[in-house]
């Protein structure tokens, strides 16, 4: 994720923006002043932007750019430690994977099926063949950017007596049409399904509102255990969020903010007025065992119209 504090690098370039919101930052009248190397800086609120996706963190408490997430030392069992683990990861994996599906989709964005048909366990193999598929898609001349999620067929492995075999969830971001005889025979290891995201279905009178909520989903508990931040992979070349923080000034070596009282604000401001509002939430987590302080954060996400 590229990080930036109203970086006015791009003004008079005539580099593409590859998103719409985008302008807005880029084309500010507002120029903040950032030292990097000062170690003292504090984070008051956070906007990150994902194609037509703009989420608001607002911080109860300042947080130090080098702030570390401290461990509960009242948690003693390992089993409890595991939880947490599992909990996070399962968090992070979710959001990259929502993110990055937001800042891809396109108007003709797909959603691929790769099943085996042959018991497979090992997640190792199966990634091989995940890169053998997309590297014989290239040779068809199919060059995919595609997002895709691991998940086990867990009733199949009932049968079988077994964790179950690997299966994958695909999105592909290109919008040329791809002939499904091509797609079977590039992937020759069982049954093989190709929809428009766009028209996928959760049942026959409800259509998919949020699709990086969607393919979410399909990341399981299980496996964000078993592989972190790895249960899923993507292509190269795919559009990354942008993240602009309001950092706290006054500071030794943090700089100064050009009309510090406006320039965030009114930036935040500009999105959220031209955006619909979808989700907000609030959550306290801890920050010092020691002391029981906690923080609040606010979190606001909206679509850019």
């Amino acid at each position: 994720m590229r990080s930036t504090c109203f970086d006015s690098s791009w003004q008079g370039t005539a580099q593409p923006f590859p998103f719409p919101c985008l302008y807005l930052i880029t084309h500010t009248q507002k120029v903040v002043k950032i030292v990097q190397t000062s170690c003292n800086r504090y984070i008051l609120q956070k906007a990150v932007i994902s194609g037509n996706h703009v989420e608001l963190y607002k911080y109860s408490m300042p947080i130090l750019c080098e702030f570390e997430k401290q461990t509960n030392p009242k948690v003693t069992s390992q089993e409890q430690r595991v939880g947490d683990k599992r909990e996070d990861n399962l968090s992070r994996a979710r959001q990259t994977v929502r993110r990055l599906i937001w800042c891809n989709l396109t108007p003709h964005t797909k959603f691929l099926t790769l099943t085996c048909k042959d018991t497979c366990t090992d997640v190792k193999a199966f990634q091989r063949k995940m890169q053998t598929f997309f590297q014989a898609m290239t040779r068809k001349g199919y060059k995919l950017r595609y997002l895709y999620v691991l998940e086990r067929q867990k009733k199949r492995g009932v049968k079988e007596g077994n964790a179950g075999t690997w299966h994958a969830h695909v999105v592909v971001f290109n919008d040329e049409k791809i002939p499904l005889e091509v797609l079977k025979n590039c992937w020759k290891h069982g049954r093989t399904e190709i929809k428009m995201l766009n028209g996928l279905r959760v049942k026959d009178d409800e259509k998919i509102n949020d699709v990086g909520a969607y393919v979410c989903k399909y990341i399981t508990k299980e496996a964000a255990l078993e592989f972190g931040m790895q249960c899923f992979r993507c292509s190269n070349g795919l559009h990354r969020p942008y993240e602009v923080n309001l950092k706290a000034d006054g500071l030794p070596g943090v700089g100064y903010f050009v009309d510090k009282e406006d320039a965030y604000n009114a930036l935040v401001e500009e999105l959220f007025k031209k955006s619909k509002f979808c989700y907000q939430d609030s959550k306290i987590i801890p920050l010092n065992y020691d002391t029981d302080s906690f923080q609040i954060i606010e979190y606001s996400q909206a679509i850019f119209k």
